[in-house]
């Protein structure tokens, strides 16, 4: 097998772990329903804590370059999202090993998701990179969406049994191991942040939409409970398609970005609007499930356009390290999400999943008109000079 085949197949493996955060989705509930004296938004940040943790060993791990090739720390980061899963099923009765269980994930997707995307910079020309970007998109969202997938079906033997899906790592690990090439690139290693000024502003931009996008993974199960369907395995076929639909996009991704170029992140707040409508509007499963499908597509049409930006106006020096800026925004997004139960409720008096959604909708509808003034402005600017 080509070289660039086999390290494709690693790319993608250990891509499939990027978005393990969503694979509690489906048991949200569950565990609200399990530890009944904690509020909503202390369950729901039990999904997004992890991204705390990836925040900081995204950062650490692009640091350790200096000493460490990245296929060892690939590896060790693959072995934490592992023992995550077998953490977390054994010590499910207590929810402070949940959620050390969930740094412990945190810390596994931290050491290994940015170098995923930085080795297509590594192996791919520029020509190539959309395509591969694309690819490695699908990768992560078709791996999370196994995730909540098979976890919905896994609960129903007993909520904790869904923490068994992190077994998913394996594959990567295996392929990691044995194909990965076992050297420090020195030339990626002498980049610093203050040098990536371009990806500072994608960065803000990242954040701003995992922020709204992770309103939607963590809303589906509380969701459906208050419109009466209390089964983990409906609630786990929403976070599915909500996966399925960031899965489809992305391979669609290279043509798609070619012929709306600068349009691409406003039609992706524009998906997010959209699909929040119809899961807050909607009444009966299909129209939610549908909602959960257009939101899951955005993912797949802002992060793709972000990470190709950052390939093409970075130095090859530079990519590792911004990338891993990205990835640590992405998660930064993540992490605050379950902050906008709390303002929905002080601010707006809105203590239901649905008025939530509604909210979202509005402000996402919003971000995409002035994404769109402010690129027709400037190229009216740009071609009046």
């Amino acid at each position: 097998m080509k070289k660039q085949n086999r390290i494709l197949i690693c790319i993608i493996c250990i891509s499939f772990v990027q978005m393990a955060t969503n694979g509690i989705s489906a048991i949200l509930a569950n565990i609200q329903s399990y530890y009944s004296t904690y509020s909503a938004s202390i369950i729901q940040f039990l999904m997004t804590f992890p991204s705390l943790f990836i925040v900081l060993f995204t950062i650490i791990s692009a640091k350790l370059l200096h000493f460490f090739s990245k296929k060892k720390l690939i590896e060790f980061g693959l072995i934490c999202v592992i023992g995550s899963g077998i953490l977390s099923f054994v010590g499910h009765q207590s929810l402070v090993i949940l959620f050390v269980g969930a740094a412990l994930l945190g810390v596994g997707v931290g050491f290994c998701a940015s170098f995923a995307i930085s080795l297509i910079s590594d192996h791919y020309a520029p020509n190539q990179r959309g395509k591969i970007v694309g690819i490695q998109t699908a990768a992560s969202n078709f791996g999370s969406m196994m995730m909540t997938f098979f976890g919905g079906f896994l609960a129903l033997l007993g909520w904790h049994y869904n923490y068994f899906v992190y077994f998913l790592a394996i594959p990567g690990l295996l392929f990691t191991h044995f194909w990965l090439n076992d050297k420090k690139e020195e030339a990626q290693n002498q980049s610093g942040m203050l040098q990536c000024t371009y990806s500072f502003k994608i960065c803000l931009l990242i954040i701003l939409f995992m922020f709204f996008f992770y309103v939607g993974p963590t809303s589906i199960a509380m969701l459906l409970a208050e419109n009466g369907y209390t089964n983990a395995s409906l609630a786990g076929s929403a976070a599915t398609l909500l996966l399925l639909g960031g899965t489809l996009s992305s391979l669609v991704f290279d043509s798609f970005e070619k012929k709306f170029n600068n349009y691409c992140l406003c039609i992706g707040f524009l998906l997010l609007a959209i699909g929040y409508i119809c899961m807050g509007v909607g009444r009966n499963l299909i129209i939610i499930y549908m909602g959960c499908f257009l939101a899951g597509s955005s993912i797949s049409v802002v992060m793709p356009k972000c990470m190709l930006l950052i390939s093409m106006h970075e130095k090859k020096e530079n990519v590792s390290i911004a990338t891993a800026m990205a990835m640590a925004s992405s998660n930064i997004g993540t992490l605050i999400a379950p902050v906008f139960t709390i303002i929905c409720t002080n601010v707006f008096c809105t203590t239901n999943t649905i008025g939530r959604l509604n909210i979202a909708f509005i402000i996402c509808t919003i971000i995409f008109v002035l994404g769109i003034v402010l690129i027709r402005v400037k190229g009216e600017i740009e071609n009046g000079k």
